[in-house]
């Protein structure tokens, strides 16, 4: 499954396929096809020799079995092979490595056989972009994520935000409640970005319901920030949210 051809744009890095897994891909498919294509020639003859179809459709179902398994064999080594590009694309963004990165997760989601492997490569180029302030290509990347709901709505949020979208951030993220891909970096953003509105009343409900995604600490915080800043009521209310879940407000 691979993006939309980017030939002619600049600010695009060539992609990259590691050439030792495309050797071993070909040669299990040059394999596979030619098995096929000899039990084809079997069937044929054999029905023109024998004239009795049973053993041509026996060898035709073979083929088939070989054509079916093959396509399996493949689709797993291509998501394997695009699952340690996205790992490897990961790692090299973190150590700040952003071309070699950029390419590790084109080349994840070139290879990539099922949306989801493909998407995590997209999701890796639109960080790099981000990280270079790249904004309408990393708009552009996370625009070709399937299904949109599998947008990673941190990264939306972080887009709209560098922007200068506060809005929209903010939007984007309520959108996404609800949803798996709303786990705690997502909810801790969506506080942040209420309380930068001077929105402490819906900061604290947001923090509040969705206290099983933040780290107590961060509530702590969040609560000693509200008293230093004259909102005793606010910080009252997070601390009995915290007590009741468990935790010493």
């Amino acid at each position: 499954m691979s993006p939309a051809p980017t030939d002619g744009r600049p600010n695009e890095r060539p992609r990259s396929r590691p050439a030792a897994s495309q050797r071993a891909v070909a040669l299990d498919a040059a394999l596979s096809i030619a098995g096929v294509f000899a039990c084809e020639v079997a069937a044929g003859l054999t029905v023109v020799i024998t004239r009795r179809p049973a053993p041509g459709i026996a060898l035709t179902a073979a083929a088939l079995v070989l054509g079916l398994g093959w396509l399996r064999r493949h689709r797993r080594r291509a998501d394997a092979i695009a699952a340690n590009e996205v790992a490897l694309g990961e790692r090299l963004l973190a150590a700040g490595s952003l071309t070699a990165a950029w390419n590790a997760g084109c080349a994840a989601a070139w290879t990539a056989a099922r949306r989801p492997v493909a998407n995590a490569g997209l999701a890796v180029m639109a960080r790099v972009a981000l990280e270079e302030k790249r904004l309408d290509v990393a708009r552009e990347i996370l625009g070709r994520i399937r299904p949109r709901r599998s947008v990673d709505p941190c990264l939306e949020a972080v887009l709209e935000r560098a922007a200068g979208r506060h809005d929209r951030a903010r939007e984007a993220l309520e959108r996404a409640r609800g949803r798996p891909t709303f786990g705690g970096a997502a909810a801790r953003l969506l506080v942040e970005l209420h309380a930068e509105a001077n929105d402490l009343d819906r900061a604290v409900g947001v923090a509040v319901a969705h206290l099983d995604l933040l780290e107590p600490h961060d509530v702590e915080n969040m609560i000693a920030s509200l008293r230093a800043w004259g909102e005793p009521q606010h910080a009252a209310r997070l601390g009995v949210a915290l007590s009741l879940n468990g935790q010493p407000a």
